[in-house]
């Protein structure tokens, strides 16, 4: 859900001094609003009604300005593009810290850094912290988690085991690696390492294909 405030010329001056109070009920109620859309389509779901698929993308470093789809004229983005067509695009955004491992445990728990632990990178998060995971399968889904994690902190390039995946189940991942073209990563249950075959592809010609 996204909710967009657009105030009057006469409004503009009262939303300027808007306090934390007040903010705070705000997104409160688009907060429960959410909530309570989330129950209804749980419970149309439960009535037969078919779940849509939630794939969500993100990257390191990824700024909107180097999205097509966002409006930038410096680079072509076709298959992000093609995503945010058929999907929900974001256009206002806000993070209280926008550091790699503190940034993705805030987006898998909804808590803020001091809340569930993980206050800086390769740091540990709290247990039994909530999780999107958790929240999906309680609603029918089957998880899976793909690419780097980074809010593990116990090693960047160890086997990560099922307890500590806040409730994903399909797992293709590895804890950080800078080596980006020949990256490693675990999947299932298994702690033999692998390795993805980005040597194998050509990004211009796949980009030329399309």
């Amino acid at each position: 859900m996204m909710t967009d405030f657009n105030a009057s010329n006469d409004e503009k001056g009262a939303n300027m001094s808007l306090t934390r109070r007040q903010f705070c009920k705000i997104t409160a109620g688009a907060y429960a609003a959410s909530a309570l859309h989330a129950v209804k389509a749980g419970a149309d779901n439960s009535a037969g009604a078919k779940k849509p698929n939630i794939v969500f993308v993100f990257a390191d470093q990824l700024r909107s300005f180097d999205l097509s789809c966002y409006g930038a004229d410096h680079i072509q983005t076709p298959n992000m593009d093609r995503l945010a067509a058929d999907g929900v695009r974001f256009t206002h955004a806000f993070s209280t810290y926008p550091i790699c491992s503190p940034f993705r445990a805030m987006m898998m728990t909804g808590l803020y850094p001091m809340r569930n632990g993980m206050v800086c990178n390769d740091h540990y998060l709290r247990a039994g912290v909530p999780s999107f995971a958790h929240v999906c399968k309680k609603a029918g889904y089957h998880t899976g988690y793909i690419g780097k994690w980074h809010i593990d902190g116990y090693s960047r390039t160890d086997y990560i085991p099922p307890e500590r995946r806040l409730g994903f189940e399909h797992w293709m991942a590895l804890e950080c690696t800078h080596d980006y073209f020949h990256s490693k990563y675990f999947t299932g249950n298994s702690d033999q390492a692998r390795y993805w075959g980005w040597r194998k592809w050509n990004a211009l010609l796949l980009t030329a294909s399309i």
